[in-house]
């Protein structure tokens, strides 16, 4: 059992990511038993923070509103989905989570509504079909 750092809750070890002994960025030496002083899941929630500039509760609040659902697809954000916070690239504002699924499909459409505008009429012909 090891202790989070971040949400100081006594996890098992496997809830812990491996880690290398010295920290590239800070050059500074790691913790001794080679396991991230965070939890995977208190990990996320970091990165999210310095990537996104959301606290890990504005992130819990936006999973509450969309019922810890992704905001396109309705399928359950789980760590199966892989949910991605989706920001816009311009702004940097986020707009929601989505199931890594939706989110790749809306990189794809650069974005644009006008493209999935006509991806729509393009499967609403081929159904008349």
């Amino acid at each position: 059992m090891k202790r989070c750092n971040w949400c100081n809750i006594q996890k098992p070890r496997s809830a812990f990511s491996r880690q290398v002994s010295i920290d590239s960025r800070t050059g500074k030496r790691r913790s001794k038993d080679g396991l991230q002083y965070y939890c995977k899941a208190c990990c996320k929630l970091e990165k999210i923070q310095d990537r996104y500039g959301i606290t890990p509760e504005q992130y819990e609040k936006i999973q509450k509103q969309q019922h810890g659902l992704c905001a396109i697809c309705g399928v359950p954000l789980t760590l199966a989905t892989r949910p991605c916070v989706d920001h816009n690239h311009a702004t940097g504002q986020v707009r929601g989570l989505l199931c890594n699924s939706c989110n790749v499909f809306i990189a794809h459409s650069r974005e644009s509504v006008a493209t999935l505008h006509k991806a729509i009429r393009y499967l609403q012909e081929w159904e008349k079909r």
